[in-house]
């Protein structure tokens, strides 16, 4: 098992400027010295290892040995250190594991503080003795031989036909100790390249959390369940690759128990994974919950690992949902009361700022705490999702540009990222992407954040992955950001029930068909980048072809072909609205029984987009979304009984939604918040039972229902979606009323109630306004108020009705302006005034 105070990750990568200094590095070094010459690289030299070189130090010379061959067409030897026999040698390794190298850093003072406040240090050091020249590179612990390495092969520049390198002392360590890669998904990590990945960016840490990510039954996102089997080959594989390149590996269970006697069970777990050769245990409550006396399931562990030698600093934990969002909360404020909860890394969502940190001292946290990074969660695609950007696509990967650090939970701010090393001292990532562009970027940031730049850290990046056409792959990113910004793209769909999908799913549709011609150019012009891209990439990447293609061109490849064809589409929304526009236009004429205009509306309608549909239906078909799309548009225009039906079923399931939601619904408590009527007299007076015999309208997880209190009828609206996640909705409720010519206000009375499973700031858009009452009479909005909103959603409202005159229908429409999860509401009305 390695010791985790001293084991870390590193790979280095090179940013040629034209500055004072010729040579600077990527992450930039603490130290960076030039002694103002130039060595060449022959095949005269030697790669030398130690004679008692551990399996990562020969990893690291294999590594740089294969590196040079692959760019450069030159393979260099490698040699024991007793079979050593060039005058120009790279001397790569531990000082304890090579008396050549130990003996070199004495005579020329070569030393490596190995404390804990440099973590992962290594030097890379070139020197001159009279004929003889040769490269330093050592740290610490074997990764930080793979930094060296890599920061020495990428100081190699081929000039004319020489390949030469400076002659630099670098002196360098990471600024946070501890920066990761957990995944759900274990195969992400047995995917050829990946841990290269790792290595070269300086992800020093991984996990064991899932048993088979194609049971459905299992969610391993919140770590091993004990209801099922790791597969123990497999996970030895990952353990043998992460521990031969040095990475720390925690084993994570769900720890959230239903009952106490599971306990055991969460033990053996446990057991099994240090049996396995996991270097540390990461206790996991995450959204699955905290489960049955948390207090007394932590006690418990924290005795297993003292029992079995697991030192707190090997212990990660994550508190439950509500909990991980920051520091302070009274749940984690009753747990650190379990001995040892307060030396242990605690993972937070929160951003890696001081003001998190001063939270965690606060409640009685004494290490410093971790950082768990939700990223990227990005925009939607042509070919993907929005959130966590996973594919739409039957036959392929999608693809997306480098992500910016901004662009996940919270949104952290470049600039305040600069200190978070003086107040966290783990930093993990969550999310999927190709490796080598998540990584990339937050390796490098990782390693230095004071000195992190964007611009830098992607560049290097398109030169590891695409060698002689980075520019030409940047410029296709930097294209593929102006032509998304045209186009109505993916909404969230995490959490929808399968096959359901948003108002602005695929295909995606210009927000403006004025801009065709724009977009067009713009992909064209990206055409030509990835004929550069498929033309140079091939010969000149760093990483294998295979992985080239099928993460990087082919995906890009796809994503031009489908933009250009969403571009080209003729959408029927160009005319008609979105879906649940026109849905609402064609129900709302029914309302008025204009049935001949809704059979003219839909026949023109067909007439026109019948052949696109099919046409969409078939260009797209590898798209997951599209068939619902199609399916959806069919159905409006193939007739009206098509709409007769629908409306004859939107009054069921809204009765139905809400009798599954009644007994959450307390009545008398809505009443109290609402306020006594003015003494006014009235010229009408409805009672909200009068709306039950009239039309009800709703979409998606809205119920209605009326309920009683004290002798007075109110209406209810109401909306509890626990994890579903939900788009902009709308229930309604309304009544043929004859307003009279001397009414000036119509008055009700509300009462709401909103509440989330969540917590404050959960990235769902939960926490905006999103539930409000809307008041019209026919089309016209005559007011509009806030659910959420403790003071404009209760008590009696007086609404003008200057201009309202005679027979008109009074609608009362609750709607969910927001894409949205664990969010509910209740908003009754009671009874409604015509005054004077």
């Amino acid at each position: 098992m390695t010791n985790k105070i001293y084991s870390s990750i590193f790979a280095v990568l090179i940013w040629v400027v034209s500055s004072s200094a010729s040579v600077s590095v990527i992450p930039e070094p603490k130290v960076l010295s030039e002694k103002g010459w130039s060595g060449e690289l022959t095949n005269k030299w030697q790669i030398v290892i130690g004679e008692k070189a551990n399996q990562t130090e020969k990893l690291a010379a294999e590594i740089l040995q294969q590196q040079i061959q692959k760019r450069f067409d030159m393979k260099i030897a490698i040699a024991s250190e007793d079979n050593a026999h060039s005058d120009k040698y790279i001397i790569l390794g531990l000082k304890k594991n090579s008396i050549l190298l130990d003996s070199l850093c004495k005579k020329h003072k070569l030393s490596l503080t190995g404390d804990e406040n440099h973590p992962d240090e290594f030097i890379v050091e070139v020197i001159k003795e009279k004929n003889k020249q040769y490269v330093i590179l050592s740290g610490i612990n074997g990764r930080s031989i793979i930094y060296a390495q890599g920061v020495f092969f990428e100081l190699l520049t081929k000039k004319k036909s020489k390949i030469e390198f400076s002659a630099v002392s670098i002196h360098d360590w990471a600024s946070i100790a501890w920066r990761g890669r957990p995944s759900w998904r274990r195969r992400d990590y047995l995917m050829p390249g990946s841990f290269e990945a790792y290595t070269k960016n300086r992800i020093n840490f991984i996990d064991l959390r899932d048993i088979d990510v194609n049971e459905s039954r299992y969610n391993p996102s919140f770590g091993f369940r004990t209801d099922g089997e790791i597969d123990e080959s497999v996970a030895k594989m990952m353990i043998f690759e992460a521990h031969k390149r040095d990475i720390y590996v925690y084993g994570t269970v769900s720890c959230g128990i239903k009952k106490c006697e599971e306990l055991q069970k969460v033990l053996d777990a446990f057991s099994q994974m240090l049996k396995l050769g996991v270097d540390g245990i990461w206790i996991s409550f995450d959204d699955a919950g905290s489960g049955v006396d948390p207090n007394f399931t932590l006690g418990q562990i924290m005795e297993y690992a003292k029992a079995n030698k697991v030192k707190l600093e090997d212990i990660g934990f994550t508190s439950r949902i509500g909990s991980y969002h920051q520091p302070e909360s009274a749940f984690n404020r009753s747990i650190m009361q379990v001995p040892g909860m307060d030396k242990i890394s605690w993972f937070f969502t929160s951003n890696p700022y001081k003001e998190y940190a001063d939270d965690a001292a606060r409640i009685g946290i004494k290490s410093k705490p971790a950082w768990w990074f939700n990223w990227p969660r990005t925009t939607g695609g042509f070919t993907h999702n929005s959130y966590v950007g996973d594919s739409f696509r039957e036959d392929g990967e999608p693809y997306n540009v480098i992500p910016r650090m901004s662009e996940g939970w919270h949104n952290p701010d470049d600039e305040k990222l600069r200190d978070a090393p003086k107040y966290f001292d783990h930093v993990m990532i969550w999310g999927i992407w190709p490796e080598e562009y998540v990584t990339g970027i937050f390796g490098i940031w990782a390693w230095n954040p004071q000195k992190y730049n964007f611009e830098k850290a992607r560049t290097v990046i398109y030169e590891q992955v695409f060698g002689d056409a980075a520019e030409s792959a940047r410029n296709f990113d930097d294209n593929l950001i102006k032509v998304k910004k045209l186009f109505e793209l993916p909404q969230n769909m995490f959490g929808l029930p399968k096959g359901k999908y948003p108002e602005n799913s695929l295909p995606s549709r210009l927000k403006n068909v004025a801009d065709r011609d724009k977009a067009t150019k713009i992909l064209a012009d990206m055409q030509k980048q990835l004929a550069a891209i498929k033309s140079q990439s091939p010969e000149s990447t760093m990483i294998s072809k295979r992985r080239l293609n099928e993460l990087f061109i082919e995906p890009m490849v796809a994503t031009v072909k489908y933009a250009q064809k969403m571009a080209e589409t003729d959408c029927p929304e160009y005319t008609l609205g979105i879906r649940t526009e026109f849905a609402r236009k064609i129900t709302s004429l029914f309302d008025y029984n204009k049935v001949d205009e809704v059979q003219k509306i839909i026949s023109q309608a067909s007439d026109k987009y019948g052949r696109e549909l099919n046409k969409i239906e078939k260009e797209f078909e590898k798209l997951t979304p599209v068939k619902s799309y199609v399916s959806t548009w069919k159905d409006y225009l193939s007739g009206i009984e098509y709409w007769q039906n629908l409306i004859a079923g939107e009054r069921q399931n809204l009765e139905k939604n809400f009798a599954q939601t009644t007994d959450k619904i307390n009545i008398d408590e809505l009443a109290s918040k609402t306020d006594v009527f003015p003494q006014d007299e009235a010229l009408i007076e409805f009672d909200p039972a009068e709306f039950a015999n009239h039309r009800w309208r709703g979409e998606s997880l809205w119920g209605i229902g009326v309920k009683e209190s004290r002798g007075i009828n109110y209406v209810i609206f109401s909306f509890f979606q626990g994890s579903t996640r939900a788009y902009p909705s709308y229930a309604e409720v309304q009544l043929d009323v004859n307003i009279p010519s001397d009414a000036s206000r119509l008055v009700l009375n509300i009462a709401s109630d909103v509440f989330d499973n969540k917590i404050k700031d959960n990235d769902f858009g939960d926490t905006k306004p999103s539930r409000f009452l809307e008041i019209y009479a026919d089309s016209k909005k005559l007011a509009s108020f806030c659910a959420a909103d403790k003071k404009d959603g209760n008590g009696y409202k007086v609404i003008d009705l200057q201009g309202i005159k005679g027979a008109i229908k009074l609608k009362l429409r609750a709607v969910n302006r927001l894409a949205t999860r664990n969010h509910n509401s209740i908003i009754a009305i009671g009874p409604v005034r015509v005054l004077k």
